[in-house]
């Protein structure tokens, strides 16, 4: 029985360990726990995690119980492998109770260890062994053994206090990653309140985490909780997190302490081993994020700027000016290729992504754009850059901080690329047909018995014969809905096809009657998991006479049952295996940019869920295109359906592997560079942005980030020029981008009393020009116009003739009272000839100002006479 009852236990799965902890609470036979602690080592792996959990201390099991269970788990034939995961890993819990448990529980658990071990941790102490547990996790360098590869999530289990009440929970890796870690950090500081690298090694993983959680943006209002940590922690602390930071390159919690520290005033202590302070090595950090934090951190530092650091902080802030972001952009690229068709055609589809493109043809004109702002996020080189090189460019921005450890793709385009064929092109849109399909259609799921709700049945008609009439009625109807769909999509894609204007002869024609409901039943059918045809049905009257009369009163098989739909597919394939002659016609079908240009535009336009599908449909798992043929060598868990040898569709290699090899060797010295294939689609050109920028802080800086990053930009070169801020000073360059950040109605309120302050005949005209335009709003218009009168009276007039004679035209066409007053002092000032003012009197015709009548009494009722008594 108890051998019985585990067997039934196994297909649970996961979701028997609530009963088993409930059972463990609630009981005091001690027969039934050790059968509980005997079905453990039996259970499938999927367990271990929920029954590590309930051992936890947040738990309320007794000591005895948490014994049993750990002892439970490290008697596993597979307990060797369950420590390599984080997830299954019982070596953390163990270390706690060594000196959290009672007397008999760490003696206990010691021994346990010491298995696990193989005698190492009588020589380990507790504190430093869960620091060491958790440092792989918090490096994201951990594996995870209930990970779903294809939603990304993590099944772990907590308590919730209160009630006391274990509960999964389906996290994602990152957030798994976040949880265990802290977790047993918390644990070492509670072990050794006074271990120096627990105490850093919490805060970092929490201010890490918590940054790239908040975007990047300010902790106090996104992650309240972490700020008061980080306004908790000692100077030293606080520095030595710093100086970690920038020696791992870990942007995020770079970016948090240096906030933290700026908002302290805290000071820039000298640096150790002749190195600069940890400011100035943050100043010359490759991320943009951090250059700037550490910027403002300087500002807000008390003592005067070391050498050299005041020009790099100006030098920051003025890079930062440039928020020339476009709202509908998820980000800025640049492409660097001498070849202008194919880098139009990158463009293009960088575009199609949603990136901002600018195009240059050498690397020296990208040095130039890099130096000029800090607006870029991406950098696609193509292989044949030249002025320089490739390897010198490389290293131009890898020495550069200004380049920001922006993402860099290399594009190892071949002399002499092979274009997509146009069945993989036609399979491809099938996919995206699929994918766009709204509404999403809906199959009813496949018939399976269910003990709980059995099949309605009659007297004469026995269980068997109801669950076969139950089956093929479910049969028939997804049969009748995969028909539906499939001609609705075929209609679709028959349209499209034709809207791309294919040079199509009649073979052509022949081979695409065919295709295109090939692939329109290939991707339904992968969709709906179905793997195989549907078994012969057997005759009614051999199921049941009544059940027979039950099925024919359905609708849908009052006619003739719908044909099977893998069967359909399956017929064909092979009539495309019977159009052999046609292989050749199809093959010369060169012309296929339209095809291209359509898929690239549905591609735009697929939401997060759409993107999903087409790769869960057509997955590149070694990095090769959705939208081109792949080599069979790469073809790996391909749907049946939609694997290229099932669709008979020609494997063509479009790459050279060699060459990218190569490159990739090259390159290998160069941090944050990617080789990639020569895109052939967008579709394949965003799978290979997302493995570039995996690293959060790599990713695009949205365009509220800028805006905001470069508003207290502009705020602090105000308060530089205005001389609030000593030991600074604004240098010409610095001055020109202040100029042109005018150009924004948000920066220009910021920038325009520092401006005044600045000596520049260049600014006066900035000034007077931002005084008279006349779409710009009126109180930046007002502020300007004394600004540049101010200006004019401390540094005196020169502004050239030219624009100083459209002061006076603003006077004239102006209504805004105040400006107009604002504009005619301008006017007087900028005058090349102020004229008589004799003649200004003169021409002044006082108004007749008559006495305002006397306001009438307000209207109401007349109060009525007193009556006679």
């Amino acid at each position: 029985e108890k051998d019985f009852a585990i067997d039934q236990l196994v297909p649970a799965g996961s979701a028997v360990v609530p009963e088993l902890v409930s059972a463990l609470r609630a009981t005091k036979d001690a027969t039934l726990k050790a059968g509980i602690y005997d079905a453990v080592p039996r259970l499938p792996r999927s367990v271990v995690p929920g029954l590590i959990a309930a051992a936890d201390p947040a738990g309320d099991l007794t000591e005895d119980a948490r014994l049993g269970l750990l002892r439970a788990v490290v008697a596993r034939r597979d307990i060797a492998q369950l420590i390599e995961k984080a997830d299954t890993d019982p070596t953390p819990t163990l270390w706690y109770y060594v000196v959290f448990g009672n007397p008999q529980l760490a003696e206990a658990v010691g021994t346990l260890l010491e298995s696990v071990s193989g005698g190492l941790s009588r020589r380990r102490t507790a504190d430093a062994e869960l620091v060491r547990l958790a440092q792989p996790i918090a490096a994201r360098k951990a594996a995870f053994d209930t990970l779903d590869p294809v939603t990304g999530k993590v099944a772990l289990w907590a308590w919730d206090n209160p009630p006391t009440v274990l509960r999964p929970a389906s996290l994602s890796q990152t957030d798994a990653e976040e949880y265990l870690a802290l977790k047993y950090l918390r644990w070492a500081v509670r072990v050794n309140p006074k271990s120096e690298p627990a105490q850093l090694a919490f805060l970092a993983v929490a201010t890490e985490r918590a940054t790239e959680r908040a975007g990047f943006g300010d902790l106090k209002a996104g992650e309240p909780e972490v700020y008061r940590l980080l306004a908790a922690a000692p100077d030293a602390t606080l520095t030595a997190l710093l100086e970690q930071a920038l020696a791992e390159n870990r942007t995020a919690l770079a970016v948090g302490v240096l906030r933290a520290m700026s908002d302290r005033g805290q000071r820039d202590e000298p640096g150790t081993g002749g190195r600069p302070s940890p400011y100035v090595q943050a100043l010359s950090d490759k991320d943009v994020r951090v250059q700037f934090a550490a910027a403002v951190a300087l500002l807000r530092n008390p003592l005067p700027p070391g050498p050299g650091a005041a020009a790099r902080v100006v030098d920051v802030l003025r890079r930062a000016l440039d928020a020339t972001a476009d709202p509908n952009a998820v980000g800025r690229a640049i492409i660097v290729d001498p070849m202008t068709a194919r880098g139009d055609r990158l463009a293009g589809q960088l575009r199609t992504v949603g990136y901002a493109v600018e195009k240059v043809v050498s690397g020296r004109d990208l040095l130039r754009r890099v130096a000029k702002s800090s607006d870029l996020d991406l950098i696609v080189l193509d292989r044949h850059v030249a002025d320089p090189l490739l390897n010198d460019v490389l290293s131009h921005l890898a020495a550069d901080p200004n380049a920001g450890r922006r993402p860099v793709l290399v594009v190892a385009s071949t002399d002499k690329p092979t274009a997509p064929t146009l069945e993989t092109q036609l399979f491809r849109l099938a996919v995206l047909v699929a994918a766009t399909e709204t509404p999403q259609a809906e199959v009813p799921a496949a018939y399976f018995y269910d003990p709980k709700f059995p099949p309605p049945q009659s007297p004469r008609q026995t269980l068997t014969t109801a669950i076969e009439a139950a089956r093929w009625r479910r049969i028939d109807e997804r049969n009748s809905a995969f028909a539906t769909i499939a001609d609705a999509r075929l209609k679709r894609l028959q349209r499209l096809v034709e809207s791309a204007d294919l040079p199509i002869t009649p073979d052509v024609a022949e081979r695409l009657a065919v295709r295109l409901p090939q692939f329109t039943y290939a991707v339904l059918l992968a969709q709906h998991d179905v793997n195989g045809p549907n078994p012969t049905r057997p005759p009614l009257t051999e199921i049941d006479p009544e059940a027979a009369e039950q099925l024919l009163q359905t609708p849908q098989l009052r006619k003739a049952p719908p044909a099977d739909a893998y069967r359909t597919f399956s017929n064909l394939t092979d009539a495309i295996r019977g159009q052999a002659r046609l292989n050749e016609a199809v093959a010369k079908v060169a012309d296929t940019a339209r095809i291209g240009r359509l898929i690239e535009q549905i591609e735009g336009q697929l939401d997060a869920v759409g993107r999903q599908e087409v790769a869960r449909l057509v997955p590149t798992p070694s990095g090769d295109r959705v939208a081109e043929p792949i080599a069979a060598s790469d073809v790996k868990s391909l749907p049946p359906t939609t694997h290229p040898a099932t669709l008979l569709l020609d494997v063509v290699e479009n790459r050279d592997r060699e060459l990218e090899a190569k490159l990739a060797r090259q390159v290998r010295g160069f941090k944050g560079v990617t080789v990639i294939p020569e895109p052939f689609g967008a579709g394949a050109l965003a799978d290979d942005l997302r493995r570039a920028v995996a690293d959060p802080a790599a990713r695009p800086r949205s365009d509220k980030e800028k805006q905001a990053t470069a508003k207290v930009a502009a705020q602090w070169l105000n308060q530089i020029a205005i001389g609030a801020v000593p030991g600074y000073s604004i240098a010409e360059a610095a001055q020109a981008d202040m100029r042109k950040a005018l150009a924004s109605d948000d920066l220009a309120p910021e920038l325009i009393d520092g401006l005044a302050k600045l000596g520049s005949g260049d600014t006066q005209l900035a000034l007077v020009q931002l005084a008279t335009a006349a779409g710009r709003p009126v109180a930046v218009r007002v502020q300007a116009a004394d600004a540049a009168a101010r200006h004019i009276q401390a540094f005196g007039r020169s502004v050239p003739v030219a624009a100083a004679q459209t002061v006076p035209q603003a006077v004239e066409g102006e209504k805004d009272a105040i400006l107009q007053g604002k504009l005619a002092v301008l006017a007087r000032l900028v005058s090349d000839k102020p004229g008589d003012f004799g003649a200004a009197v003169s021409g002044f015709t006082p108004p007749l100002r008559t006495p305002a009548p006397p306001p009438m009494p307000p209207m109401g009722e007349q109060p009525k006479p007193e009556e006679k008594k």
